[in-house]
């Protein structure tokens, strides 16, 4: 039996049957979106490729939702399916304008920067010093994203007050 977490809805698609105990099968499942709305969050966490890992990711969401942080994603993490398309923020995305951004694992593609780019502040984490972000945020943090959530997460009490 599979084990499933964090998913409250379930998308069931089946063809009515003749009988009330036919077998269905569930083509696909998503967790229900709480995440702040990307257009009027105050502070948004952003994550890109540089996260490094879907699990990375989850910790960056969990924080965020913990810390009532809205969160999205660059294009490269919806492409390979880490996120979905509603959470991309760039040219093809959402265009944003919180007076925070922290971005994590973003790398600073055109097309990703013009969706930040009414941003008040940013803040960029990234493991590659030569990253473009570099060139839009009001801070640079050369250092492992990842290392850095983990920190926060387990701080998270601290960083609510």
């Amino acid at each position: 039996k599979e084990e499933v977490k964090n998913y409250k809805k379930y998308i069931i698609d089946c063809l009515p049957g003749e009988k009330h105990n036919e077998t269905l099968k569930l083509l696909s499942r998503r967790a229900l979106d709480r995440g702040q709305d990307l257009q009027t969050a105050r502070v948004l966490f952003v994550a890109g490729l540089g996260i490094g890992s879907k699990r990375n990711l989850q910790t960056m969401i969990d924080l965020a939702n913990s810390l009532g942080i809205g969160w999205g994603v660059s294009r490269p993490l919806v492409d390979i399916g880490w996120a979905e398309q509603s959470r991309q923020i760039g040219q093809t995305g959402q265009i944003v304008s919180p007076d925070l951004l922290i971005s994590f694992g973003v790398s600073g593609a055109i097309q990703h920067l013009a969706g930040i780019s009414k941003s008040k502040a940013i803040i960029a984490i990234n493991h590659d010093e030569t990253a473009p972000i570099f060139n839009s945020a009001s801070l640079g943090v050369v250092a492992d994203c990842s290392e850095v959530l983990k920190s926060w997460f387990r701080n998270k009490n601290i960083m609510k007050k």
